[in-house]
This record gives structure tokens, C-alpha cells and sequence, in this order.
């Protein structure tokens, strides 16, 4: 008992199957010889479960059996036919399934008070060998039925049985018989021995519950024990860990503290590298940026050329026009006459005088699109009605006073005029062979507005 109740706290798990549904059919056994149907009735309905899953079908149905017993004891007439049902399904497989089978059958139309199904089966039985198994239900269906005829006539071939459970089931059957003879006095005596077997059961039944208890108390007295001592060493290996963790801790803020020394030495002398690299790229950026104010005044001097010839030569331009291209190169002589600044001189300084040129390049290019929409209203409208976006209506404007395409990049930092110029070049419907996009303009522009004579 004690090593039963020591392994129901600490059962292995097993992995095979098989092995599972035999342990849980020795614990079946043991719960029920502990008086323990519940128990006895789920374990046999799981290992019953399991074989069916590893079809050892031999196994399930004895598992069934069992589970049906036990069902049958705890009074559970609800379940017998579901558990019977499984039986008939696996009777096939065992060797003695077929005799177990109807008396199985019997007991459960017995149980059930069944009494068509109890007649029925007492029918089939007997054209059958009786033997022990079926002999003990057949008295049982027969005085169910009030057949104390044929009772009577089985009875006496029948000896007492082995087993407290059939000695119950003979001796209450002995009772019913003699009290039907009107035998009243060995009734009485059957029913002494079976009073006398139903309290020794009675007594057994409490003494293993009461032995299963101490035993279980005395188990869980060990593990309570098992745990406090577990519970000390865990206490003492948290303590030695925690000791050596500290020491641990110690050691790594010291070698932290040395990093850190070295460290803080190593970005000083970085931060003294960095500031001299970052001297270096800013004297760089000051004279890319003196470059290119240089290339930009360089360009504005181009420009100014190509503005003076255009104003010198387009003599038909409408006041609108000449009044722009005399502002701007009034804007460029000024721009022009400032003084150099060199690669030396604050990149404040350059950069104010870059976006200073920005600022006026922007407004020429938005003064030079709206003064030809306004003077010259049936070429804009031509450059528009061939989808011509503002800024491309600009260029055309621009490339028709005769600026090239490197100075209108200048003027707009865009550095992709080439692509400009292709998708004006589409728009206006010219192949690779026609002429340049400043001749065509100005062709279509004299078309439209001919010179004066």
C-alpha cells in the first residue's frame, strides 16, 4: 500500500502506449480494491481509450468490460449502454469475448430493469453450455423475471463462488430462492451468511480506506518534509550564488572603472582629431563654395554678352521685354562690380552672396515667362495649347532671347536642362534631324509676330 500511494504522487510518464494503458489498468485494480469505483471506473475508460488509438482491440474490450463492472457497481445505468455498445464493437477480438459478452449484457438488462431485453437473452442462453460465468446472471434475470422455476433448477449446480462481489450476488440470490419455497428458516440462515459477508465487506472496505489515508497522510507528510529540505538547500545555493554574484559585480566595476579611464583619455585625444578634421572640411566647403560663386559670376558674365547681342539684335521686342532684358543686365553689371570674394572670406559671406544671385536668377526666369504671356499672348498660347508646363514655357522664353542651355542650368542649379530641353523638343513634335530648339522657337515666333520692314 505504501509503495502504491508513494507512486501515485510520483508516476513516471511513459511515452509507449500500450505501457501507459497497463499502468492505468493496475491502477484501476488497486483503486478498486480500495473501494475507489470512480476512480477505478475513469482509469479503465482511459486505458480503454488508449488501446482502441493503438488498435490492440483485445485490450480495449477487457478495458470495457472492467469499466462496465464498475459503472454497474456505482450505479450508473445511464452509461451501461454506451459502454456495452463498445464492448459489441471489440468482442470480435477476444478469446473469450463472446461468453463475457452476454453476460455482460444480461447484468446490464438486469441493472437497467430491462426486462424484454433480460427474457431475450435468457432465451439464446439456453441453447447454450452453461458454465459459472453466466450461471450466477442467469439466477439474477430469472428472479428478475419471478421465474423461480427454472431458478431453482440452476441453483443447486452452482457452488459458492470465490471473490466477495460473487459471494454477495450467490448467497442474495439463496435468500430470494428460499423465501419463494416459503423455506423461511434457511432464509433466514442465507440471509445471516450474506448479513455477515455484506459487514465483513462493509468493514474491509472501511479499514482499506482508512489504512489508504494514513498511508497517503504519511506520504504527504515525506514530501512536505522532501520539499522544506529542498526548500533549505535552495536557500543555501541562493545565498552562495548571490556571494558570488556580489563578487562578480565587484569585479567588473573595477575593470568598468578602468575603461572608463581610458576611454575618457582616448576621446579627449579623438575629440582633439575631430575638431582638427572638421577645421579642415569647413576650410574645404569655404573654398568649394568661393568655386563655385567664381564659376557662377564666370557664367553671368556669358550672360551678360548674350543679352546685350539679344537686345541689340531683336529690335521688334515689346517694351515689356526690353524693359526686362534692361533690368536684368543693369542687375548683372551691378552683380558684376562687386568685389571678389576670396576662398578665405566666411562661408557666410559667399553663401549670402550665391543665394542673393539665386534670388534674382528665380525672379528674371518667373519676370521673363510673364512678360511674354503678356507681350506675346499667341506664342504663350501656342507653348500651352502643346502641353507646355510653366517652368518648360520658361525655358522657351529663355532659349528664344538666345540664352543656351549651360546658362539657364546656371541660372537654375538644375543640372538636368538637357532633359528639359528633350521634352520640349517632343512636345512641340521635333525629330532628331530638325534644327536646334533656339532656331525653331525663333522661327515660330517670327511666324507669328513677322519683322517689321
Amino acid at each position: 500500500m505504501r509503495k502504491f500511494v508513494a507512486a501515485s504522487a510520483y508516476i513516471p510518464q511513459a511515452t509507449d502506449t500500450l505501457a501507459i494503458g497497463r499502468l492505468l489498468i493496475a491502477q484501476a485494480v488497486i483503486k478498486f480494491s480500495l473501494y475507489d469505483y470512480r476512480s477505478a471506473l475513469d482509469k479503465s475508460l482511459t486505458a480503454a481509450r488508449l488501446y482502441e488509438q493503438c488498435n490492440a482491440f483485445n485490450y480495449a474490450f477487457d478495458s470495457y468490460e472492467k469499466a462496465l463492472g464498475y459503472a454497474m457497481m456505482l450505479d450508473l445505468n445511464d452509461t451501461l449502454p454506451s459502454i456495452l455498445n463498445k464492448m459489441g464493437q471489440f468482442v470480435q477480438f477476444s478469446p473469450q469475448g463472446e461468453r463475457c459478452y452476454q453476460a455482460d449484457c444480461l447484468n446490464v438488462a438486469i441493472n437497467t430493469q430491462d426486462t424484454v431485453a433480460a427474457k431475450e437473452i435468457l432465451s439464446a442462453l439456453s441453447t447454450v453450455e452453461i458454465d459459472y460465468s453466466l450461471a450466477i446472471e442467469m439466477l439474477r434475470g430469472f428472479l428478475m423475471l419471478e421465474d423461480y422455476e427454472r431458478a431453482n433448477i440452476i441453483f443447486p449446480a452452482i457452488e459458492e463462488p470465490e471473490g466477495m462481489v460473487n459471494r454477495l450476488k450467490y448467497w442474495a440470490v439463496a435468500v430470494r430462492l428460499a423465501e419463494d419455497q416459503q423455506d423461511y428458516k434457511h432464509a433466514l440462515d442465507y440471509f445471516a451468511v450474506y448479513d455477515s459477508l455484506r459487514e465483513t465487506h462493509d468493514q474491509l472496505r472501511l479499514t482499506q480506506e482508512l489504512q489508504f489515508s494514513e498511508e497517503r497522510h504519511l506520504n504527504e507528510l515525506q514530501v512536505t518534509q522532501l520539499k522544506e529540505r529542498n526548500h533549505f538547500n535552495i536557500a543555501i545555493g541562493i545565498c552562495i550564488s548571490l556571494l558570488i554574484l556580489c563578487g562578480l559585480i565587484i569585479a567588473l566595476l573595477r575593470l568598468r572603472a578602468m575603461k572608463a579611464q581610458k576611454l575618457l583619455a582616448e576621446k579627449s585625444l579623438g575629440e582633439a582629431q575631430i575638431k582638427a578634421e572638421l577645421d579642415a572640411v569647413t576650410l574645404e566647403n569655404t573654398r568649394l563654395e568661393a568655386n563655385n560663386l567664381h564659376m557662377r559670376l564666370t557664367a553671368m558674365e556669358g550672360e551678360l554678352e548674350t543679352l546685350q547681342s539679344a537686345k541689340e539684335s531683336q529690335k521688334i521686342q515689346a517694351d515689356e521685354v526690353n524693359d526686362l532684358l534692361r533690368n536684368r543686365i543693369d542687375i548683372l553689371n551691378a552683380l558684376l562690380q562687386q568685389p571678389m570674394l576670396a576662398a578665405g572670406d566666411s562661408r557666410k559671406s559667399l553663401r549670402s552672396s550665391l543665394d542673393a544671385i539665386i534670388q534674382e536668377d528665380k525672379a528674371f526666369i518667373e519676370h521673363t515667362r510673364k512678360a511674354y504671356e503678356k507681350a506675346y499672348p499667341r506664342f504663350y498660347a501656342y507653348l500651352k495649347d502643346h502641353d507646355l508646363t510653366p517652368k518648360e514655357i520658361s525655358y522657351a522664353c529663355l532659349y528664344l532671347m538666345g540664352i543656351r542651355g549651360f546658362e539657364i542650368g546656371e541660372m537654375t542649379g538644375d543640372t538636368r536642362h538637357y532633359h528639359v530641353n528633350s521634352t520640349i523638343r517632343k512636345k512641340l513634335g521635333l525629330g532628331t534631324r530638325d534644327a536646334n530648339l533656339d532656331k525653331t522657337l525663333q522661327k515660330l515666333f517670327f511666324h507669328l509676330y513677322p519683322r517689321r520692314k
